[in-house]
């Protein structure tokens, strides 16, 4: 909850960036590629690692931070996180 309260108020895209690295998290959870508590670690280090995204203009701009969440969270994931 203290990540999701976090990305919220910090807004700009990191809402859209915590909710695209969490369902790449819990999908990789369901599928045993990664460890409960590993769910947190990598959200973590999304958040941590994510670029200074703009305040979104379009929604083109929370799909970009989204599809730069996904792919930064599956790189994570991969490593064993």
């Amino acid at each position: 909850m203290r990540l999701a309260k976090e990305a919220g108020s910090s807004g700009c895209c990191l809402p859209a960036v915590y909710n695209a690295a969490n369902e790449e998290c819990v999908a990789a959870f369901v599928a045993g590629r990664l460890p409960f508590l590993g769910m947190v670690e990598t959200l973590e280090r999304v958040l941590d690692e994510a670029p200074d995204f703009d305040e979104p203009g379009t929604v083109e701009d929370v799909l970009a931070a989204e599809t730069w969440a996904r792919s930064h969270a599956q790189r994570i994931i991969g490593e064993g996180a």
